[in-house]
C-alpha cells in the first residue's frame, strides 16, 4: 500500500470512528482490531495491552510483532478478542477494501461471543471433501443460479433463479456425506456472513452500489481453473450471496437470524424466509429440469485431474529440490496453520504458508512451507520436514534448528541433494 503502518492505521481509524456496525448487522458493535506487517503491529480499541506497546495517538498502540499474529483472523490477545489483518498478505489494495476486510475479521469476534457461534467443523475437513464430478457439476449450476438471482432486477427473475438454485442444492445435498455437508454449509454460514459484512462495508465506505462492489468478486461464482484451488473461499462467497438475497426478502433478517435456532446453517434460514416471502407474494414456485451441460462437465473432469497433478508436483518439488532440508521425528501437536493453503497426499500434509506445532509443551511457528506426517490423527504429528538456509551442526549430540530449538541427534535427519 506504500504507507507506513501507523499512517494506514490512522486512515482506518478515521473510517472506523464514524462507522456504525449495528447498521450492518443487528447487535454488532465495534471490537478491537490490529493491522500488522512482518515487524510491527498496530492496535486500536484495546485497553489492557502490556507495557511493550507504545501509545501513539489516544487509543492507537504500536508494538513488535509476535507469533500471535498469523493470517487474517480473530485471536485472543492480552485479555481481549481482537480482529487481525496482515498487510503483507494484501498486495496493493485501497484503504476502503482493507477496511472491509477488517470488518470481516471483526465479525468473527462478534460470532465468537456466542451471538452467532456456528462452527463449521474441523478446517482440515477440506482434505476429506470428495471432489466428485456430479457434486461439482451441480454445485456449479446452483452457484450460477444464485449469481443470477443476486444480479436480477425483476422480482419474477429473482423467484425463477432462486427456485432453481434451491432445487439444484436440495438435489445435490442428498448425495453428500454428513461431514462434507457440514463443512460446506458451515463455511457458508460462518465465513459467508462475514464476507457479506465485507461487501456491505465496502459499499458504505467506498460509496459504490452493489453492482460495482460485486465486480471485486467477479468470476468467483463460476467454475474456473481456480475453483478447486480456492474451494474454501468459494464457500464464503456463496454464503455472502445468500445474505444479499436475504436483504431483498426481509430488511430485518439479521435480527431474526441472531435468534434462529432451528438449524445452524444460513441456507436453511434463507429457505424459511423465502418460503414465507413467496406466500405473502402469492407466487408460484418454478420447476426446473436438470441441465446436462456436457462442456462444463468435461471441463470439471479435466480440472479434477489437473488438481491431482498439481498436488503431486508441489510435493515432488518440495522433496526433490536442491535446498538443505531438516526432518524432525518426534511426537508433536499441530496447533496452528493456514487452512487456505494446505494439500494432502497419503499421510503427508504440505502447509504452504505456515505451521505452528507444540513440541514438548513449547509452541513453535514456522513461516515457510513444511511437510508434516501423521499416522491416524492429523493433529498428532510424527515428523516435520522444512527447508533451512544452512546445515545445522552437531553439538555434543544435539542439533540447534533455527526457530525450533535443540533436538537430540537421533531425532534429526539432514537431507541434502
Amino acid at each position: 500500500m506504500g504507507k507506513s503502518l501507523i499512517n494506514t492505521m490512522k486512515e482506518l481509524a478515521d473510517i472506523w470512528e464514524k462507522d456504525e456496525f449495528v447498521k450492518y448487522w443487528s447487535e454488532f458493535n465495534k471490537v478491537p482490531f490490529a493491522i500488522y506487517n512482518e515487524e510491527q503491529v498496530c492496535i486500536i480499541g484495546h485497553d489492557t495491552l502490556p507495557d511493550t506497546f507504545t501509545c501513539i495517538d489516544d487509543y492507537i498502540y504500536i508494538g513488535e510483532i509476535t507469533d500471535d499474529f498469523k493470517g487474517n483472523t480473530a485471536i485472543d490477545f492480552h485479555g481481549k478478542k481482537i480482529a487481525i489483518v496482515g498487510l503483507h498478505y494484501m498486495g496493493n489494495i485501497s484503504i476502503q477494501r482493507l477496511y472491509s476486510i477488517v470488518l470481516h475479521e471483526s465479525f468473527h469476534v462478534f460470532q465468537s461471543k456466542g451471538d452467532m457461534d456456528y462452527m463449521c467443523g474441523d478446517p482440515l475437513g477440506i482434505l476429506d471433501y470428495k471432489f466428485q464430478v456430479d457434486n461439482l457439476f451441480y454445485r456449479a449450476l446452483e452457484r450460477s443460479n444464485l449469481d443470477n438471482a443476486v444480479n436480477s432486477s425483476e422480482k419474477k427473475d429473482l423467484f425463477l433463479y432462486l427456485d432453481q438454485f434451491i432445487q439444484y442444492r436440495n438435489n445435490r445435498i442428498k448425495s453428500l456425506e454428513e461431514a462434507a455437508l457440514h463443512f460446506e454449509m458451515g463455511l457458508e454460514t460462518m465465513e459467508g456472513t462475514a464476507a457479506y459484512l465485507e461487501i456491505k462495508a465496502l459499499m458504505k465506505c467506498s460509496g459504490k452500489d452493489l453492482n460495482a462492489v460485486l465486480k471485486t468478486y467477479e468470476g468467483t461464482m463460476k467454475f474456473t481453473d481456480k475453483t478447486l484451488k480456492n474451494f474454501r473461499g468459494d464457500c464464503y462467497i456463496t454464503g455472502a450471496y445468500m445474505g444479499l438475497i436475504l436483504d431483498r426478502l426481509d430488511k430485518d433478517w439479521t435480527e431474526k437470524y441472531n435468534k434462529y435456532e432451528k438449524s445452524p446453517y444460513i441456507y436453511d434460514f434463507m429457505i424459511e424466509v423465502y418460503n414465507l416471502y413467496k406466500e405473502e407474494e402469492n407466487n408460484t414456485r418454478y420447476d426446473y429440469s436438470l441441465n446436462e451441460d456436457s462442456e462444463l462437465r468435461g471441463f470439471i473432469v479435466e480440472e479434477i485431474d489437473k488438481q491431482e497433478r498439481r498436488k503431486e508436483k508441489l510435493f515432488e518439488e518440495f522433496k526433490n529440490g536442491h535446498e538443505i532440508k531438516v526432518s524432525i521425528k518426534h511426537n508433536m501437536r499441530l496447533c496452528g496453520y493456514d487452512p487456505m493453503n494446505i494439500d494432502e497426499i497419503g499421510n503427508e500434509i504440505l502447509h504452504k504458508n505456515f505451521i505452528c506445532v507444540d513440541i514438548d509443551g513449547e509452541k513453535h511457528c514456522i513461516f515457510k512451507p513444511v511437510i508434516m506426517e501423521y499416522e491416524n490423527d492429523r493433529y498428532n504429528i510424527s515428523k516435520i520436514t522444512l527447508k533451512v538456509d544452512k546445515e545445522p551442526e552437531d553439538e555434543d549430540g544435539f542439533y540447534i534448528i533455527e526457530g525450533l530449538g535443540k533436538f537430540a541427534a537421533d531425532m534429526v535427519e539432514i537431507i541434502k541433494r
